[in-house]
């Protein structure tokens, strides 16, 4: 699974070279630790994961992905946190899809 995910953020950001934020140490420390601390009790919309009211940027591939999602904040965290991300945005999903197939 972490080898497609490496593929396709090689794919969307020429192996780093197209971000559109730089890279924040204390942002990925604070990503891991919402993940961490609330992914259990996250919700997303397709295009935010919320986080204990902080909503996380998910859409747009990986130049954009795991972007705190305010008009002032203007970092990205680490590859392997936005893995992390990823993981649990495929979780909420699947559990979202189920939750649609039991309201049917």
């Amino acid at each position: 699974m972490f080898v497609r995910f490496l593929v396709n953020w090689v794919k969307d950001t020429l192996f780093g070279l197209s971000y559109l934020n730089e890279y924040s140490k204390e942002w990925d420390q604070e990503l891991k630790e919402l993940i961490q601390e609330y992914g259990d009790t996250a919700t997303t919309d397709g295009f935010v994961v919320t986080l204990n009211d902080i909503n996380v940027w998910i859409r747009h591939g990986y130049y954009y992905y795991g972007h705190k999602f305010s008009w002032s904040t203007e970092y990205r965290p680490s590859v392997l946190t936005m893995y992390k991300l990823r993981k649990l945005q495929e979780r909420l999903d699947k559990n979202k899809e189920k939750e649609d197939e039991d309201t049917l």
